[in-house]
């Protein structure tokens, strides 16, 4: 019994990992700007975000597969361990991002500022476009 317990309170608690507030899911469909919310988890996938405003925000675990974010503030947000697969990031001001454990595969930065973004154990980082990107005191140590 009490080992059944254990996992239905540990299961209760892995669901919380990666909740978002709903509050601020709202907050920025309907206004286009939510920083420092909390949108750990939260689907995105193929939304149009241009414009968005989500510096600082916390996007842990978010779906944001083919997602439209260009010319976003995602300044010092958190996207580790998210899904940014074919998203659009064109023109946005990615600086000190932490995009560690973050699947980057084909996403565009084309004219993105990325100064100081982590990219610690990121996945798949095969960019579409970095084009008048700027990379400039990265943090992206080699795989040992």
């Amino acid at each position: 019994m009490k080992t059944l317990t254990l996992i239905i309170l540990l299961s209760f608690f892995a669901m919380q990992i990666y909740a978002y507030k709903e509050a601020d899911l709202l907050r920025l469909l309907d206004t286009g700007s939510c920083p420092l919310g909390d949108l750990s988890g939260v689907d995105l996938s193929f939304r149009n975000l241009d414009g968005a405003n989500l510096g600082m925000a916390h996007l842990e675990g978010a779906n944001l597969t083919g997602a439209s974010l260009r010319a976003v503030n995602l300044s010092m947000a958190y996207l580790e361990g998210a899904n940014l697969s074919r998203s659009d990031l064109r023109d946005s001001n990615l600086r000190k991002v932490n995009f560690s454990d973050a699947d980057l595969f084909l996403a565009n930065l084309e004219g993105s500022n990325v100064e100081g973004a982590v990219f610690y154990n990121a996945r798949n980082v095969n960019f579409n476009g970095t084009r008048g990107a700027v990379f400039w005191e990265i943090d992206y140590p080699e795989k040992e």
